[in-house]
């Protein structure tokens, strides 16, 4: 008999702790989807018409020389 409850439990287990994390899992995604959905809403907000006037002036070109990136807290 305690040879069969044991298999059961971990099933049981298991069972349970996939019903705790997929609400999790679903919170995350949602959470995501609406994050991805306000920046297209954004986006949208700020294209350029294709009816919208042209930019006056001359461009600037900007080079960099000598520059690097190094993360926080890290050596080179």
């Amino acid at each position: 008999m305690a040879g069969t409850a044991v298999p059961a439990i971990r099933n049981a287990t298991g069972y349970l702790h996939q019903i705790v994390s997929q609400p999790n899992r679903m919170c995350e995604e949602s959470l995501y989807l609406t994050g991805m959905n306000n920046s297209i809403n954004l986006g949208a907000q700020h294209a350029i018409p294709d009816h919208g006037a042209g930019v006056e002036g001359q461009g600037a070109e900007v080079v960099l020389h000598g520059v690097t990136f190094r993360y926080p807290r890290r050596r080179a």
